[in-house]
């Protein structure tokens, strides 16, 4: 029942889309986690050759509206800077933060962090950070201030941008916050997946675009551009590449690939 099986997989789509409405990072992944496993499935379905043109047209027009579900990545980084703060400011969750991390005796953490200007100096570091982060995370890919290096890859920011510390003053800041240097680590690599994301989300679009034409063309487009008007009003945008850049196809036997620039910038 291929009409059973979309709705069972537009659901997971919406679903995955619902648990990050307004959650923290984690919550963020586990969505992504959710979609990447639907767009599996959305692959498998969108290949069965019963499913017919009628089908594509009436699910690449539902996908495009659960997409729109998707919140913007600052809804997680607003939420987590909440709890973060909360976290820092109970004695008990605060331990639990440091964990394993640091090879000093239980009954001895208190006194050091205190001594260390803990927690203030981490919280202080992380309305900074936060800041950073906060001017760009909506942004795609290419419209954002290049980052400035370092251990946590702070935007580089123009003066006036946001009312944070220089990206590298703020570097060396977090570098002597111990609860800061623990933490910050985690939050870079929810944005690589954000964006990794945000290119599935486009390929899967793009799948069902290209599983059309080949139903009414009897081929495969030869480039994304072949989809617009028709199929898609404009042809599916790379959201880690360059301004104007599309994603791509690449043929490979009777199959087609379709991908994504990439985080490096280069079609490798």
């Amino acid at each position: 029942d291929l009409d059973a099986a979309w709705e069972w997989l537009l659901a997971a789509v919406r679903a995955s889309r619902h648990v990050a409405q307004n959650g923290c990072l984690i919550q963020r992944l586990v969505g992504i986690a959710m979609f990447y496993n639907a767009a599996d499935g959305i692959k498998r379905w969108s290949a069965h050759p019963a499913v017919n043109a009628e089908l594509l047209r009436k699910a690449l027009a539902e996908f495009h509206e659960a997409d729109q579900l998707t919140p913007p990545n600052s809804v997680a980084i607003k939420t987590e800077y909440i709890m973060l703060r909360n976290t820092l400011r109970d004695a008990k969750t605060l331990q639990d933060v440091l964990g394993e991390g640091i090879n000093v005796p239980w009954e001895l953490r208190s006194p050091m962090l205190f001594v260390m200007g803990e927690p203030e100096l981490s919280l202080n570091a992380f309305q900074h950070v936060f800041r950073n982060q906060l001017s760009e995370i909506d942004k795609p890919k290419r419209d954002r201030a290049p980052t400035a290096g370092g251990l946590f890859n702070l935007y580089d920011l123009p003066p006036g941008t946001t009312d944070c510390l220089p990206a590298r003053e703020l570097d060396q800041a977090v570098e002597s916050a111990i609860l800061a240097r623990l933490t910050l680590p985690a939050y870079h690599q929810a944005d690589i997946a954000m964006q990794r994301e945000a290119a599935r989300r486009a390929a899967v679009s793009s799948l069902l675009a290209c599983q059309l034409h080949r139903r009414l063309h009897g081929d495969w487009p030869a480039n994304v551009d072949d989809l617009a008007p028709y199929i898609v009003a404009v042809p599916p945008a790379d959201p880690l590449g360059i301004l104007g850049e599309r994603m791509r196809l690449k043929g490979d036997g009777d199959d087609l690939v379709i991908y994504s620039i990439g985080l490096n910038g280069t079609d490798d």
